[in-house]
């Protein structure tokens, strides 16, 4: 169980329970009250996933770095016992079970729950676990972010530029790019940016394009790229956009300009990613290319912390039928809650055709890549 508090003194303070199953009950009715003076916050709850709303509010910071809730976190596991492969097994902290709970009945609820452990750690043992819908397990991707940056030992014949464009709304546009040596895919560039009409795609596209050519190692690479085609053909504009640059190559499916992207597709672009994430495989370039020409001062730092919280927050749903006969449809998203998935789908498409190309499974003019 974790609690949190947003500490002031206050009197006459109506205390009030609210439900935070949706998080327009904490917008639209809790935040607006926190504004009148004397008012206190607080907050318990039984914690979820990393990226569940309520587990990210135990990370937030004010503007110069302090926490802004007071957070008291009990739990039945220690901390020795958390970094280990069973954390559930914790013998130490049992003197912290409450006087209404009982040692005994802990044993039977740890047999009723059996090898469902991510339950019985959250549940009943008052640990953060991850969503068993996460495609991406959270140690595979804190290593991705807290491993040396990775330096090329040689001069790559090819970069893999993959794009998702706007899908509308507050939608991104995402850019990532790719270079394969030995066993590794390195991420040597990498954009996100909501770009509303055609001039904003170009600048935030072609800027990408002449950082990444600016970089000594990737000057005479032949750029491959692989933009996601949909209704709006984007990909054919995007595709135009580059026509005076040289050595870029446009991949085509199913006689379209760009990669086509369905459910199907997506499973698969999805387990090819998982393959060399979980085997560490996947590494950011030590001289990452981060472009955006609308960028803040801190656009890299902003750019990773997006993509590591859509890498941890991306799922595999399962919706069931609303008919009998029907079977189930699985579905790959990041997009609940408001979060955004577009920087992920755009690594899950780098990485699958990146593959596919490098088999020369793709119908390509190979013979003038030589």
């Amino acid at each position: 169980m974790g609690t949190f508090t947003k500490s002031r003194s206050f009197t006459n303070t109506r205390l009030t329970h609210f439900s935070l199953s949706d998080t327009k009950v904490f917008y639209e009715v809790i935040v607006p009250l926190l504004e009148v003076e004397n008012t206190a916050l607080i907050c318990i709850s039984t914690p979820q996933d990393s990226m569940n709303f309520y587990s990210e509010m135990f990370t937030l910071k004010t503007p110069d770095g302090k926490p802004l809730f007071n957070t008291l976190e009990v739990s039945l596991i220690c901390a020795a016992c958390k970094a280990s492969e069973n954390p559930e097994r914790c013998p130490h902290m049992s003197d912290e079970i409450p006087p209404w709970k009982s040692v005994q009945k802990l044993d039977m609820v740890k047999a009723i729950y059996g090898d469902k452990t991510d339950l019985l750690k959250r549940e009943s043992m008052g640990i953060v676990t991850e969503d068993m819908m996460s495609v991406f397990k959270a140690k595979y991707v804190e290593s991705l972010f807290t491993k040396p940056r990775y330096a090329l030992r040689k001069l790559p014949l090819f970069c893999f530029v993959a794009c998702d464009s706007n899908g509308g709304g507050a939608s991104e546009m995402g850019l990532v790019s790719l270079v394969v040596e030995y066993n590794s895919i390195v991420v040597v560039g990498i954009d996100t940016f909501c770009c509303k009409g055609h001039e904003a795609i170009q600048k935030l596209l072609t800027a990408h394009i002449e950082r990444l050519r600016a970089r000594p190692e990737l000057k005479d690479a032949w750029f491959i790229f692989l933009p996601e085609a949909n209704l709006g053909h984007e990909a054919d504009h995007m595709e135009y956009m580059l026509r005076n640059y040289r050595k870029i190559w446009t991949i085509r499916d199913k006689q379209r300009t760009g990669v086509v992207t369905t459910n199907t597709r997506k499973e698969l672009y999805a387990m090819e990613t998982v393959k060399y994430m979980t085997q560490e495989s996947i590494y950011l370039w030590e001289h990452l290319v981060v472009a955006n020409p609308a960028g803040t001062v801190r656009e890299e730092a902003r750019v990773l912390e997006e993509f590591k919280k859509q890498l941890m927050g991306f799922k595999r749903v399962i919706c069931h039928p609303q008919r009998g006969y029907s079977l189930p449809k699985i579905v790959y998203t990041g997009k609940s809650q408001g979060a955004k998935d577009d920087l992920v789908m755009t690594l899950l498409i780098g990485i699958f055709w990146l593959t596919e190309f490098s088999c020369q499974r793709v119908q390509a003019p190979y013979e003038m890549f030589e």
